[in-house]
């Protein structure tokens, strides 16, 4: 999947998205809000243009059919800095949320 991020330099949790993806190997196309505006708003309105285009194929639906979000797992936590969904096995294991790198106990 690629990967597209808007950040800021002086953004610590841009920073730490960063981090992760490097760790992960998962390679990213960054662009910096502050100083490549013109570019970004070129690409979103390029997107929304293509977005115009994929109306014709009907509403997209959850892989269960449904257009409702399916309920937390058993095996889920929330984060309570990011508030996404973790994995309790990854929580138990490295102690920190997988997302924003938050201390979860």
């Amino acid at each position: 999947a690629s990967v597209v991020m808007y950040s800021k330099s002086w953004c610590s949790y841009c920073d730490r998205v960063k981090a992760l993806l490097t760790a992960k190997g998962q390679e990213w196309t960054e662009f910096d809000v502050e100083a490549d505006l013109e570019a970004i708003l070129r690409d979103r309105i390029s997107a929304s243009d293509d977005d115009e285009e994929d109306e014709d194929e009907g509403p997209a639906t959850t892989p269960g059919g449904t257009d409702q979000p399916s309920a937390r797992q058993e095996t889920e936590l929330v984060c309570p800095h990011c508030f996404l969904l973790v994995q309790a096995a990854t929580v138990a294991e490295t102690g920190e949320c997988g997302h924003c790198g938050g201390p979860i106990s």
